[in-house]
């Protein structure tokens, strides 16, 4: 049992305990939070399962636009991304080769992407 079910566990048995319940009252209400808490971790497991294994389009996109939105180095530079299944294309004009390779590497990088097309452009000096 982890430790935080057992914290909610014992949380309900002070509340119940502290509110004047007899112990068959105690152990129904315990039974009760139980299930819940097994019911919850089933429903929410299944849910948690899925969305690791197999991220969705706008899952990825937002992850890629977020983790380059978030670079320090490329907060300025706009760069478009657009996301097939698991390929991801970077689209855009960057100042450097090197933040190109920056972007590249962030996309590459990222939970549930495969493939990265680069379709970015460098301005010239």
């Amino acid at each position: 049992m982890s430790y935080s079910r057992r914290n909610r566990l014992c949380c309900l048995a002070v509340l119940v305990f502290a509110s004047g319940c007899t112990k068959t009252d105690a152990d129904v209400l315990a039974g009760i939070g139980r299930k819940l808490l097994d019911r919850a971790n089933v429903a929410t497991g299944s849910v948690e399962q899925n969305w690791t294994k197999t991220p969705s389009r706008f899952v990825i996109d937002l992850r890629v636009k977020n983790r380059l939105r978030w670079d320090k180095a490329l907060a300025d530079v706009a760069i478009e991304v657009q996301t097939t299944e698991t390929a991801v294309e970077l689209k855009g004009t960057v100042p450097t080769e090197e933040l190109a390779r920056r972007a590249m590497d962030l996309a590459e990088s990222t939970a549930g992407v495969e493939k990265v097309v680069n379709s970015l452009r460098v301005q010239g000096p």
